[in-house]
């Protein structure tokens, strides 16, 4: 049968099986898949109109036991979060089944439990915002759902800290002749305090530098940075800073690095903690000149931790982030290594002289890395993912070259969101690597 048509669709009931990837409800029809935002599994719903297999939820005909009063009033125009009708202990299931089903899909039976925690709201510290100017003022939040921005006028995601900033965002930025319609503001907090970046069409002027100073002074900002909002390829020159208030640090496991603006940052303080919790439970039994290989390092969230068990080898393929790691690994076990792993990955040669390997890759994953993983004669890898999808391609040429799952843990540090982390072991079922895993 063809496609179910807008007509066909409105009004119709149907029941929902499940949640997609992307947070919808999923419906199975004669006609095909239908994903209905906002439902959720075990209803009973009725859906109007319908568009490229997404439909309109009309009506809840039969709630979910787990259907709850969303917490926030902006919830469904602010694209921030996607889950705040579900329950957090609902949301926590869900992402713990999207990592099993995962390694399930890669091939592995018998997996061990999980582990699986949730962070408290008010912890989020990482925040990408879009400005945009309106009639007497300016916007300060995220995007809509293929929308414009939803002034954040509430959140419970957000660290405390941040928040308060907004307000003064608002008034300031407004007066900056650098902004005409819209700009990006990323904002990191660090132990040294806020970090903004502001991305603007057209250059910083005069009195905008001057305005911005003030800004940071009266609000205890500890750097304001300035690049070129551009649609075309990323430059690859370094933002300007245009305020900084004494040393810029953040510690890992006690050690301060000066982390560049813009830098990745897990987007939690508690999410961290219990990534790099996680992360040291699985390592094996290590004295202090076994070899730890670390790829995807970023700034060192995991290298020093790591230090503190083993000699560290950590590499990362964006220089400045690199760059701190080295500068902060004076006197402690940290090698820090600039390279493309996407490109150059780690050869399986190379990788074999180690105990471990720890990798945390971006969100595409590190399949050319985990070839070399799979052919070299290493016992134990530690994978940090934040895509199920991904996870499942990587893990699957590791279970060919013989590794099983020794540990699972899942962390919603992306909390109402979609957005999962993961730390899964695996160990090899032999110590001796054979020729039968994935070929180069």
């Amino acid at each position: 049968m063809g496609p179910m048509t807008e007509s066909k669709a409105r009004h119709a009931v149907l029941e929902i099986k499940g949640l997609a990837s992307g947070g919808d409800g999923v419906a199975n029809t004669e006609h095909g898949t239908i994903f209905i935002p906002f439902a959720l599994p075990g209803e009973t719903v009725a859906i109007g109109s319908i568009h490229n297999r997404h439909a309109e939820l009309e009506a809840v005909l039969t709630p979910s036991a787990d259907r709850v009063t969303p917490t926030c009033s902006l919830f469904g125009a602010c694209g921030g979060c996607t889950l705040q009708h579900l329950a957090p202990e609902a949301i926590l299931t869900w992402k713990t089944s999207q990592v099993m089903d995962a390694l399930t899909r890669a091939g592995y039976a018998d997996l061990p439990a999980p582990i699986a925690e949730q962070v408290p709201p008010y912890s989020r510290r990482r925040i990408d915002l879009t400005l945009k100017r309106i009639p007497g003022g300016m916007i300060a939040g995220l995007h809509q759902k293929g929308g414009d921005p939803v002034d954040m006028t509430e959140c419970h995601v957000l660290h405390p800290t941040l928040f308060a900033l907004l307000a003064p965002i608002r008034s300031t930025f407004a007066t900056l002749g650098a902004i005409t319609s819209t700009a990006d503001l990323l904002i990191n907090l660090l132990d040294s305090g806020p970090d903004l970046l502001l991305s603007t069409e057209r250059p910083i002027t005069a009195p905008d530098r001057t305005k911005l100073a003030a800004f940071a002074k009266a609000h205890k900002i500890a750097r304001i940075g300035w690049k070129p909002r551009t649609n075309g390829p990323v430059s690859a020159e370094p933002p300007e800073i245009l305020v900084q208030h004494g040393q810029i640090s953040h510690h890992f496991a006690e050690t301060p690095v000066a982390i560049p603006i813009g830098a990745f940052m897990q987007a939690s303080a508690p999410g961290e903690q219990a990534i790099v919790a996680a992360t040291k439970a699985a390592l094996p039994k290590l004295n202090r000149r076994d070899i730890i290989v670390e790829l995807f390092a970023g700034c060192g969230t995991l290298s020093f931790p790591l230090a503190q068990s083993g000699r560290t080898l950590a590499y990362e393929g964006e220089v400045n982030a690199i760059n701190a790691v080295r500068s902060a690994s004076m006197g402690r076990r940290v090698e820090a290594h600039h390279r493309d792993l996407g490109r150059q990955p780690i050869m399986a040669k190379e990788l074999s002289a180690a105990k471990v390997v720890v990798l945390d890759p971006p969100f595409s994953g590190a399949t050319p890395q985990c070839r070399q993983i799979a052919n070299s004669t290493i016992g134990q890898a530690i994978y940090v993912s934040c895509n199920p999808a991904a996870l499942a391609n990587d893990a699957k040429l590791l279970k060919q070259a013989g590794f099983k799952v020794a540990s699972i843990n899942v962390v919603d540090q992306f909390l109402w969101s979609t957005g999962i982390e993961s730390i899964v072991s695996f160990k090899r079922e032999s110590s001796r690597h054979t020729r039968s895993g994935p070929s180069r």
